[in-house]
């Protein structure tokens, strides 16, 4: 990268692009910590007018969740405060080959207070959730209305669970728990189709 010149450069996801003090991010860059960094593959466009930096996307799309982005994953694993992610898709774009490492913590579930984080999620659920820190590991949160969790599973025998009101049931052995749902969750009483859930067995 040629810093301060105006040429275009190829430049990749996470690549230093500048520092807020040279440039403001346009499309296709953003900024944490101060510094500039490009969200997708493509050639730098620098504004030295408006002392903004842009990326052109050569491919169309990025490569990499952006901080911003709404993004659809699977738990992984629940400790008492933490919670381990893999990010599968950006909503409304390609599912990723191999999915990226993210974390939520407990203090990002909920605007309300959550004691056990195994309350609100468990491994092996969906969620849709809000890129908070874009790169490794990223860090995640659904806390704003939408996000939460989209498809849960029984702890016990693994069948898809139900949305019941408030709570989620178990249409195999009964049971009932309790997760942080999202308004978008897959399988709700009246509005099931069998079918699904058969496919999800």
């Amino acid at each position: 990268m040629r810093v301060g010149g105006v040429a275009e450069d190829v430049v990749v996801p996470g690549e230093v692009l500048g520092v807020i003090e040279e440039f403001t991010p346009g499309s296709g860059a953003y900024e944490e910590l101060g510094v500039v960094y490009s969200s997708v593959l493509g050639s730098v466009v620098r504004d030295m007018g408006e002392r903004r930096v842009s990326v052109r996307s050569i491919k169309g799309h990025p490569l990499t969740p952006r901080r911003g982005d709404v993004v659809v994953g699977m738990v992984v694993d629940v400790k008492r405060d933490l919670a381990e992610v893999d990010i599968h898709q950006v909503e409304g774009g390609r599912r990723f080959s191999n999915p990226f490492k993210a974390l939520i913590h407990v203090s990002m579930v909920s605007t309300h207070f959550i004691e056990r984080l195994t309350t609100a999620l468990w491994p092996g659920d969906m969620v849709r959730a809000k890129v908070l820190v874009a790169k490794d590991p990223y860090v995640l949160s659904m806390r704003e209305r939408g996000l939460g969790v989209i498809l849960a599973f029984c702890s016990k025998c693994r069948a898809p669970l139900i949305l019941r009101g408030a709570r989620l049931s178990c249409p195999s052995c009964g049971s009932t728990e309790q997760r942080r749902v999202s308004t978008n969750y897959m399988l709700q009483a009246g509005r099931v189709d069998a079918s699904l859930i058969k496919a999800l067995m």
